[in-house]
């Protein structure tokens, strides 16, 4: 299955490489403290595949609340982090 075939079956759409909802959903707000946002931020730029934290986010939810075409995320190792300041 294609990735536009499942953006189409969770009815989202891809907007430059990355699935976000569709016109008219609800925006939802979250509150971290910010040690463990700027963290989270830190990881998500070792993320292998380029994607944005709120895009980690989106997919960990939807992988979480079991919608079909999402996979486990991966944590980027601490080790991914001292390769990329090399």
């Amino acid at each position: 299955m294609t990735p536009q075939a499942i953006c189409s079956i969770l009815g989202v759409m891809t907007v430059e490489g990355h699935r976000m909802p569709t016109k008219g959903n609800p925006r939802r707000t979250f509150r971290f403290e910010p040690t463990l946002w700027t963290a989270f931020t830190e990881a998500a730029k070792r993320d292998p595949h380029k994607r944005s934290p709120t895009v980690i986010v989106r997919d960990f939810i939807a992988w979480y609340a079991g919608q079909r075409g999402f996979a486990r995320p991966v944590r980027p190792s601490a080790r991914d982090s001292k390769e990329q300041q090399d």
